[in-house]
């Protein structure tokens, strides 16, 4: 049998990563190799190196730069097919010129599932508002997508089909052996806690900073209501020296939250709009909440199917805090 060499030109985040080795580890008999190519998106340091080392064991292969990757000449010199990962989205231009034998498109979260409103809406947050030039330049981009991952041989590979947003029970049963195998014997389970799952909000504008504080001193006398303890899991964005100089204690973890939450079952989690949503209620027994805020309506735009995915967890409102 023909094996497959897969490249991966640009993981950017943890959660990309691991997705990207549940799929090798899943397919280890047809694939001989696989090049990744990390090109850190919030800063340099996000994957920890017990992650690559975790994937160097199913022979993952880290590359420097991009033009490292082998491409598919010597691919098909080494009498391999090639295989490419893409993340959230695959060009039609890239699906018709490449010479590619399969295309796996894998997520990076809720994002993954915008539409072309919703893209805008993200990128006038990090960015700033896009030109006319770039709102087309989006909208093209994301119809040829669509028409790409339609009408071509995509196999997609995360929690959620983009197109009738049914559960992958088997992507769930890979990234959950991934979670605990990733696991040292030696960590002493935490238990009892709220933990609360942050984004960075604030920076982008969507809360002010005292609405922030307040709505963090609410969850807290939440959690004590409930005899639990209460932490915060900062975004790789934030600082979180900002949470010790407010007296909120952070979790001490280098991980995604889903490895966290498949580790340590015993505790609940609450987020505003973080993809660990879309993944914690169906890889652990904990009670997951999402918590809306009448300030998203007001700043932030979703798509039908990203509505459809966040409808599906429990709501915790905090009706002191919205009043």
């Amino acid at each position: 049998m023909t094996k497959f060499i897969a490249v991966a030109p640009k993981i950017a985040s943890s959660y990309q990563l691991l997705s990207l080795l549940s799929y090798v580890r899943a397919n280890h008999n047809e694939i001989k190799a696989t090049y990744v190519f990390l090109d850190p998106y919030w800063h340099a340091n996000q994957i920890p190196s017990r992650y690559t080392n975790y994937c160097e064991k199913y022979n993952v292969i880290f590359v420097k730069t991009a033009g490292a990757l082998p491409n598919s000449k010597a691919i098909k010199e080494a009498g391999c097919k090639l295989l490419r990962f893409y993340v959230n989205n695959v060009s039609l231009k890239s699906v018709l010129l490449r010479r590619q034998d399969r295309v796996v498109l894998i997520a990076d979260g809720l994002g993954t599932y915008v539409n072309c409103a919703s893209k805008i809406n993200a990128v006038t947050r990090e960015r700033g508002k896009p030109t006319l030039n770039e709102k087309r330049k989006i909208f093209n981009y994301m119809l040829m997508s669509n028409v790409a991952e339609r009408f071509s041989s995509v196999h997609s590979y995360m929690i959620f089909d983009k197109a009738s947003l049914k559960l992958d029970k088997s992507f769930v049963e890979q990234f959950k052996i991934s979670m605990t195998e990733l696991r040292c014997s030696k960590d002493d389970e935490l238990v009892n806690h709220l933990i609360f799952i942050s984004q960075p909000l604030v920076k982008l504008g969507v809360l002010t900073e005292e609405r922030y504080l307040e709505l963090l001193k609410h969850l807290e006398q939440r959690a004590r209501e409930k005899r639990l303890a209460f932490l915060v899991k900062p975004h790789p964005a934030e600082d979180v020296d900002w949470y010790f100089a407010n007296n909120f204690s952070a979790l001490d973890f280098d991980g995604v939250i889903e490895e966290f939450g498949v580790n340590n079952p015993r505790n609940e989690f609450i987020s505003f709009l973080s993809s660990a949503l879309l993944t914690l209620p169906y890889l652990t027994e904990s009670t997951v909440y999402r918590l809306p805020l009448p300030e998203f309506e007001r700043n932030i735009v979703l798509s039908s199917a990203q509505r459809e995915l966040l409808s599906r967890v429990q709501p915790l409102y905090l009706k002191s805090f919205n009043d």
